[in-house]
Formats: C-alpha cells, sequence, structure tokens
C-alpha cells in the first residue's frame, strides 16, 4: 500500500522506535496484537525473527497485502508447524503481511492522525489455529463410540446364573469425568467400582447405539445399559437399557434413559456372550447435557502467546536434537526464492540445514576457469544470518553449489555482481 494511502504527507517513526528495529517472538507477538495483526500471531514464530531499518521502513508506507485465501493460510499453518509449504511464496507472503502490520506499530504519519490499520478475517472455511471453546451448540455434550469385544470385560458371571460377559465400561467413556468409587452389589467379585459423577447442571438424559454386532454361534443377547445411584450411594436405577441386540439385522436401539432428580452418579454397563467366535461389537455413548453444562474435554486450545512461545520451544528442542543425533545424511527442498539480484537477504524457515543456489545467469565480467566443476571467480558470495547479525560467509564459485548453514543461523544474505541472477533453495532434513 504506497504511503499516499494512509498518511497525506510523510511518515516518520513513532517515538522511542529505534532506527533499526529487530524483534522476535512474545514481542512481535504483542507487536501484531497492538497493531491490528492479531490473525498472525500462531504463524509469527515461523519467521523467527523481522528487522527494519525505521526511517526507510516508515516512509514507504505499510506492504501491500498478498491475497489471503484458504490455500494461502494453509501454507501458514504448514510453516507454523516447521513443515514446507506448498507455495513457495508463502514465507515472503507471510512477511508482507507481517510488515504491512508492523508499520501501525512502528510508524506514524507526520503531522496528522494516523488511521487504524484494517483487520484482515481469515479465509472463509480456514481452520483456526487458535480457535475458542463456546458452550455447546447442540444439547449432547459427550459422544463418544468405543469397539468392544468380550475381551474388555473384567468380570464374568456377575450374577448367579447369568452366563454372559459384563464390564464397567465407566472409565473408558467418561475417564475425563470427575469418577467416584461407590459399591455395586452386582459385581460379586469385587463390588467397588468407578462411577461418573454427574456434572452440574446436571444432563438430562444418555443415550446409546449399538452396531456392527458379532454375534457367536449361540447368538446370545448384546447390551448396553445405565446403573444409577443416589449421593449416598444406593442404587436408584438397576437397570436402565439404552441398546440390545442380537445381530446387525436385530439392534433395538431404544430411547434416552432419563435422569431423575435423586441420580448423583451413575455406572455405564456393557454385556455379552464369551463365544470364542464372537461377541464384539460398536458402542456409542451419547450423554445430553442441559444449560451447556459439559464434561471436561482432553484439551484445550493455546492463546496466541502460549502458541507462538510453544513453536519456539519445539524449534529449540529440533536445534538441540539435530546437534545430538549428528547432521543430517539426506535433506529436500524447501522454499525456493527465485531471480535474485544486487543484493538482500531473507528469513530462513524452521529447520533449514542448508542452502543451494543456482545461477541463471552469469555476468560476462567473470573469470571461468574450466574443469570438473568449472570455477568461477567474482561471482559473489553467500552470507548467514543469526540475530541480524552476519556470520561467517563463503565465495559462490560453482554451479549449482550447497552450503551448509551454521547451527544458529535464522537468515541468509547474497550479494552479487551487476548482472548475476541466483535462485536460492532452502534445504530441509528428511525426518
Amino acid at each position: 500500500m504506497p504511503l499516499t494511502g494512509v498518511c497525506s504527507g510523510t511518515a516518520q517513526p513513532r517515538a522511542g522506535v529505534e532506527t533499526v528495529v529487530s524483534i522476535t517472538g512474545t514481542s512481535l507477538a504483542g507487536l501484531l496484537e497492538k497493531a491490528g495483526g492479531k490473525l498472525l500471531i500462531p504463524f509469527a514464530a515461523a519467521l523467527g525473527y523481522v528487522s527494519y531499518q525505521t526511517p526507510a521502513f516508515c516512509a514507504a508506507g505499510p506492504a501491500t497485502l498478498p491475497t489471503l485465501d484458504a490455500a494461502l493460510w494453509a501454507d501458514w499453518v504448514l510453516l507454523s508447524l516447521g513443515l514446507p509449504p506448498v507455495d513457495g511464496q508463502a514465507l515472503q507472503k507471510l512477511q508482507a503481511f507481517v510488515a504491512h502490520y508492523a508499520w501501525y506499530g512502528l510508524c506514524e504519519c507526520t503531522g496528522q492522525a494516523t488511521p487504524p490499520p484494517v483487520v484482515t478475517a481469515p479465509p472463509p472455511g480456514a481452520e483456526q489455529t487458535n480457535r475458542q471453546i463456546g458452550p455447546p451448540s447442540t444439547s449432547a455434550c459427550v459422544d463418544i463410540a468405543r469397539g468392544l469385544s468380550h475381551l474388555d470385560a473384567d468380570f464374568v458371571d456377575p450374577i448367579a446364573g447369568d452366563f454372559r460377559d459384563t464390564a464397567n465400561l465407566t472409565p473408558l467413556f467418561f475417564g475425563n469425568g470427575q469418577l467416584v468409587t461407590v459399591t455395586d452389589s452386582i459385581w460379586v467379585g469385587s463390588p467397588s467400582v468407578q462411577a461418573l459423577k454427574l456434572p452440574s447442571p446436571r444432563p438430562t438424559s444418555i443415550q446409546g447405539v449399538l452396531s456392527n454386532i458379532d454375534v457367536d454361534a449361540l447368538g446370545d443377547l448384546q447390551s448396553l445399559y445405565v446403573r444409577t445411584f443416589d449421593a449416598a450411594g444406593a442404587i436408584v436405577t438397576a437397570y436402565g437399557y439404552l441398546a440390545q441386540g442380537t445381530s446387525n439385522t436385530a439392534i433395538a436401539n431404544l430411547p434416552p434413559h432419563v435422569f431423575g432428580a435423586a441420580d448423583d452418579s451413575m455406572t455405564l454397563i456393557g454385556e455379552w456372550h464369551t463365544g470364542v467366535a464372537g461377541g464384539a461389537f460398536q458402542a456409542q455413548v451419547i450423554l445430553n447435557c442441559a444449560g451447556g453444562a459439559q464434561l471436561p474435554a482432553d484439551c484445550c486450545p493455546p492463546d496466541a502467546y502460549s502458541q507462538t512461545l510453544l513453536i519456539q520451544i519445539k524449534n529449540k528442542l529440533d536445534s538441540l536434537s539435530f546437534n545430538v543425533s549428528g547432521p543430517p545424511t539426506s535433506w529436500h527442498d524447501g522454499v525456493r526464492h527465485p531471480g535474485l539480484t544486487g543484493s538482500g537477504r531473507f528469513v530462513l524457515q524452521p529447520g533449514a540445514v542448508g542452502a543451494r543456489v543456482e545461477v541463471s545467469a552469469i555476468p560476462p565480467t567473470v573469470d571461468e576457469n574450466p574443469g570438473n566443476p568449472n570455477f568461477f571467480f567474482d561471482l559473489g558470495f553467500i552470507t548467514p544470518i543469526a540475530l541480524d547479525v552476519p556470520l561467517r560467509g563463503q565465495r559462490l564459485v560453482f554451479n549449482p553449489q550447497s552450503f551448509a548453514l551454521p547451527q544458529f543461523a535464522d537468515g541468509l544474505a547474497w550479494t552479487l555482481p551487476a548482472g548475476a541472477v541466483i535462485d536460492l533453495v532452502e534445504l530441509l532434513p528428511v525426518a
């Protein structure tokens, strides 16, 4: 975006902003949130750091925003996970987005109020890397399916004269909820069993679905039912059947069992015959909740700052693991930076261990010594960067030529004579 689209005159660094600014980690996340680029925070760690010479950066105006579609968003997700994107320009487009919003955080119009940036929304259908959990949109707060067989039964013949295996499935289906111990005489071997403490507000009902029943030759009954207990541990409902069946063509999925006012906890029971040839089935359990009640989830989505820090920790661990295990013995192409001329630099994608230079145009002023391979004089230099500080570089003397990167390199710079054109390809280790 040209400066004239933001300021009527000139622009300058904000008060207190240094002439050269290098920003990493949570500082970059904080800048983006303050400047209206909050949607970029989950991806910012893929850049490692950004560096701007603020007088020229501010004078040029905000960077032009590339088109943000679902494909580019998916590529940014890959970059945030340390994986190569489909579009070789995805990293450069992310840099442009960050630079656009960083301008509003670092710069201001001279002599007039600086207008706020236009906040970019994620494209339709984009996977949200930092989606928030709100109240359940439906009445079902738990919907779990499990494949079961007679091997899951933990007691045989719990009731005299009953020849089915019976299992307390409560921990298997509701292990994320609050489990309590109740005494249930149905379990003649060990009457102390785990039950689910009903969450508050109280669920309205529970329902079950049986499918894919693989019965044995006896064709015995397969069933799913609940037993409920009051606050003192006394039985309220002995057999609240949810589903029964003897084959895939004879399944009776019954109406939901409605919880009563006295119900304080419950156990989910499955029973089936132990026949050698079968006794397996698929069980689905749905706990219907009122008023937004919800059992604890397995995990919750991280906030933007935590996600940025976790990605940085992952990248550091990857670096440490690389140094412990030794250098990679094979690699593949990562991001390609085509048509580079003169001099410049870019930020490496996380995990890059090397770079390959492909020279597409060699100026006539460059001397060439024939050999295997041909040796070029004065073709330029490739210099790795770490935290905006140059490391020892190497001369570009072959075409093509590969370079191994130092351990802490997070950027790469090039210097070429007039007329030289190269492609720089980042190299990633093969997992």
